[in-house]
């Protein structure tokens, strides 16, 4: 499959987003509660490394991790 300019530029979307959302829970790290807000911003950098590699699987793992944000906050 040939890259065109359209994904060259979303793999580079997706991995700046990546490295932001893994400083963003470092920076949370601070926060009076950060087991939800790591986990969160964790999830989301997952999810955008995932999309950077053009992973086809990352729909049942953002259902899975859904889930399990969801219980283990309870």
């Amino acid at each position: 499959m040939i890259a065109t300019k359209r994904t060259k530029y979303y793999r580079l979307l997706f991995g700046i987003w990546c490295i932001l959302f893994l400083l963003f829970a470092l920076v949370k790290w601070n926060d009076p509660d950060p087991e939800l807000w790591t986990s969160i911003y964790a999830f989301a950098a997952m999810m955008s490394a995932l999309a950077f590699f053009n992973n086809k699987f990352y729909m049942p793992l953002l259902i899975l991790g859904a889930i399990a944000g969801i219980i283990a906050q309870l």
